[in-house]
């Protein structure tokens, strides 16, 4: 059902009154393109699908590879690629801002640019060998053996608790000993 509708001018006069009669009469004039034959749904006859659009083939500018493209002005295949060239182009003017700073490496002698203002060391062998050997140092703890109480120097940190595996197959049988008498006591008291 149509209801009725008023018109009103652009300084908000009434200026005409459409019955609903008249509304209805101008839908189904207006709309007699349409075919009502399939239930409730509208089904157009002559209305045309839109075209899509032309695609461009394009080389991404990251990647190299070739994609098919709605817009010639697309520059990557894809999303990805995209966020991986912008994120490149920032890093090279952070890059590219920074001082240039000259250091000596503390291991070798070469000369580098040093990322940050605390590096020590040129690149990745010279930084890991004084590192590990640090670690060992900084590890190195005296430390007591819980089975023989025996002394012993422990390069791995709280993770040694006996002075050799022969201690360490004693401590793993006393508490298998243990285990089985409460055990043993339970199901007997």
């Amino acid at each position: 059902m149509l209801h009725p509708v008023k018109i009103y001018d652009g300084n908000g006069k009434l200026k005409r009154e459409v019955t609903a009669d008249e509304v209805s009469q101008i839908f189904w004039e207006r709309d007699s393109d349409h075919d009502f034959s399939v239930g409730n749904t509208l089904v157009h006859k002559h209305r045309k699908r839109s075209t899509p659009a032309a695609s461009v083939e394009i080389v991404c500018g990251w990647c190299g590879e070739t994609a098919m493209k709605k817009s010639p002005a697309a520059q990557y295949c894809s999303k990805r690629c995209c966020s991986k060239a912008k994120n490149a182009l920032i890093s090279k003017k952070r890059r590219e801002a920074r001082v240039k700073i000259v250091k000596d490496c503390d291991r070798c002698g070469n000369q580098y640019n040093p990322v940050n203002a605390s590096q020590r060391f040129c690149k990745n062998p010279c930084t890991l060998d004084l590192v590990q050997k640090e670690q060992k140092i900084a590890n190195r703890r005296e430390k007591v053996c819980l089975v023989c109480s025996g002394e012993f120097v422990s390069t791995r940190g709280s993770v040694d608790k006996y002075c050799g595996p022969d201690c360490a197959y004693e401590a793993v049988r006393q508490r298998a000993l243990k285990h089985y008498r409460i055990t043993k006591t339970c199901k007997n008291g």
